[in-house]
């Protein structure tokens, strides 16, 4: 199994020092909304390495998940803060290393990939595996004596691992050839100039997680169903923490049991701050019988009281830690999850809706999704292929 890490190469064009870059790049942070604090308080760490001439700094953090929006977001970002270029560089498993240029002064952008080509069309966009750089963006970086042909005859070359050829790029632009390599997690393990080398520190002053306010649900999933099958209704709170849970299910098929819901069970984290990995065992299961009932508009529906359900506390979704895998994770370990059938007695097409009512401290408004449930597998196949 090969290696796959992100980092970010910025130029240090006005060949300020190590102090004066720090100091930039942590007003920077601050933008964010990311203040200075110590490894014990921290929820962000970035690790900076200068090289031996100050020209450039590659920045390793967690933070970087490998090809996502939010990864070139964050190199866009950098180069025009900074008015410098910055170079995004990503390996695959060690098949496929990625580059992506933001050049903010002299407004290039640009994308390499370096691999085997059939292994770039399986594992990238079809458009990278075309993109063989750009002769008028990377010319203006390299270093006096290198030449445009030098720097692609290293990138069409055959690699066992693909990050081998950033180490053999990183001189010709003036980087570091083992910083380019080297990922936050590896970096202790590196022999390096630890004059050389930096973690910083930052918090947030908003909070990551709620506890205080009004509970407020967000529905991450439309749940399109069939017949006798089990489906997954998936929400989470964004709000504060309170108890009581109100579960609906409304329609006309309730009314003469054209669909019957017998059970269903409600699922939650014990600890959402758990590792992911952990999720299964430290959950709670709950199994309830709906009861049938019209509600003030005429229609019917199916209720369930949850009266001694507790909402886990709310994921602040704007907070600066939810970009990337480590927010991915943290919605996920604070769902809460419904599953049940639906099962059609007569008919073959049934429209309905789900809602989710907090019965204390709540605000904004009914939080569902529309329910869409099919006789068979074969009719829903068929109205989508209407569309």
């Amino acid at each position: 199994m090969g290696t796959t890490f992100s980092t970010i190469q910025v130029q240090n064009r006005q060949q300020i020092s190590k102090e004066q870059f720090i100091k930039s790049f942590s007003k920077q942070m601050e933008k964010k909304g990311l203040m200075s604090t110590t490894a014990e308080k921290a929820q962000f760490s970035y690790r900076l390495a200068f090289s031996n001439d100050n020209n450039w700094v590659t920045l390793s953090s967690s933070e970087y998940v490998i090809d996502t929006e939010s990864f070139d977001l964050e190199v866009q970002r950098l180069a025009k803060a900074m008015k410098t270029c910055c170079i995004g560089t990503s390996v695959f498993d060690s098949d496929v290393s990625l580059l992506y240029l933001v050049d903010a002064p002299n407004k290039n952008k640009d994308r390499v990939a370096i691999g085997a080509p059939d292994t770039i069309n399986n594992m990238l966009d079809m458009e990278y595996s075309v993109v063989r750089g750009k002769e008028e963006c990377w010319n203006l970086l390299l270093v006096e004596g290198e030449t445009w042909e030098n720097l692609t005859s290293i990138w069409n070359n055959d690699y066992v691992f693909a990050e081998e050829a950033l180490s053999r790029m990183a001189p010709l632009l003036g980087i570091d050839s083992v910083n380019i390599v080297t990922d936050y997690q590896f970096w202790d393990e590196v022999e390096q100039d630890k004059s050389l080398l930096s973690t910083l520190y930052f918090q947030t002053a908003s909070p990551v997680f709620i506890n205080d306010g009004a509970t407020k649900l967000a529905i991450s999933t439309m749940p399109i169903m069939v017949s006798g099958e089990m489906n997954i209704i998936t929400f989470y709170n964004i709000g504060g923490i309170s108890s009581g849970l109100t579960i609906l299910f409304v329609g006309d098929c309730f009314k003469d049991d054209a669909v019957i819901i017998d059970e269903i069970q409600i699922e939650k984290c014990k600890n959402p701050r758990v590792d992911t990995y952990d999720w299964l065992s430290n959950h709670d299961i709950v199994t309830a019988h709906p009861t049938k009932k019209q509600i003030a508009d005429g229609r019917y529906g199916l209720f369930i009281e949850l009266n001694d359900f507790v909402f886990p506390e709310g994921v602040n979704v704007e907070h600066p830690s939810m970009k990337g895998k480590k927010g991915m994770d943290a919605i996920f370990t604070h769902q809460i999850l419904l599953r049940f059938k639906a099962t059609i007695q007569s008919g073959s097409k049934h429209d309905s809706a789900f809602y989710a009512v907090p019965q204390k401290n709540w605000q904004e408004g009914l939080t569902g999704a529309i329910l869409k449930i099919y006789k068979t597998r074969e009719l829903l196949n068929l109205e989508f292929l209407k569309k």
